[in-house]
This record gives C-alpha cells, structure tokens and sequence, in this order.
C-alpha cells in the first residue's frame, strides 16, 4: 500500500514544528490518510530510535536510554508533561530489540502515542536537520518503512 503524499506532508509539517499547517492538514485527512499518517509516525520513531540508540549492531545501555528520556523532559515543560519516563523508556527499548512489544501492553494508548511523538520530535531536533535532510532522510525512510507495514 502506498503512503499518501497528504500523510506525508503531514508529518513533515509536525517535525519541522509548522503545528498550524499540520493542524490545518491533520484536519483534511480522511479515515485512511489517517492511517498512513499514523504508520509513518510508528516508522518514524522506529528508524529515528533505532539510529539513536543502535551501534554497531548493540543496542545502548539502560543507563543512556534513561538519560535520553530524562533530556527529551527537560527540553521544554511541554515535554516533561507528554513523555511519560516509563512509556518513553519502555517504547525505546522496544524498538532496540531489549524488551518484547508486549512491555506495552498495560500501558495508556495515548500515553504511549504523546510519549512517542514528544520522543520522535526530540530525535529529530537533536540530529539537527536540515529541511532537506528531514525530507530525504527520516521522512522517505519513514514513508518506506510504513508501506511496508501496510502491506
């Protein structure tokens, strides 16, 4: 299945912190647009973590996972109000392959989705990238990677 160009653009808006034109957009997006917008966040956080917190292969320490989350709080008090630490730490450590997705399992669906969205947003400010570079990077990789989980 094909990731719309209207999802993407989208998460573009949300990533480059445009928030009135995401919001504009979110608004115009129809129930399955919705779905491509909502799997290329998962795929965004997936790549964005992944590259973050893999080297080489080994996944970080417990220790610099718990340091990331606790700097991604401190960002801005906004942040320490949508990252849940255990929802944060949980979802990173998922994605690195140190927990099974069920870890997920008892926690609050929005909790999770604020967490991953505050986190994704954190990762993209900390690589610092340049519009193209979000366009041609993350976005593509994350629109990549969402086709292939609508598959």
């Amino acid at each position: 299945m094909t990731v719309t160009d209207e999802a993407a653009a989208t998460l573009h808006d949300l990533l480059s912190r445009r928030f009135d034109e995401h919001s504009r957009r979110l608004h115009q997006l129809s129930k399955s647009e919705v779905d491509h917008f909502t799997a290329m966040i998962n795929a965004a956080f997936f790549e964005a973590a992944r590259s973050r917190f893999i080297k080489d292969g080994k996944p970080a320490s417990d220790a610099k996972v718990i340091d990331y989350v606790a700097y991604a709080r401190s960002w801005d008090e906004g942040s320490a109000e949508e990252i849940d630490p255990d929802a944060g730490e949980r979802l990173i450590n998922v994605v690195i392959e140190k927990l099974p997705l069920d870890a997920l399992d008892d926690l609050d669906n929005n909790v999770v989705f604020n967490s991953k969205l505050m986190l994704l947003a954190s990762f993209v400010r900390e690589a610092n990238y340049t519009e193209e570079e979000l366009l041609a990077k993350l976005i593509q990789q994350a629109r990549n990677t969402a086709e292939e989980m609508l598959s």
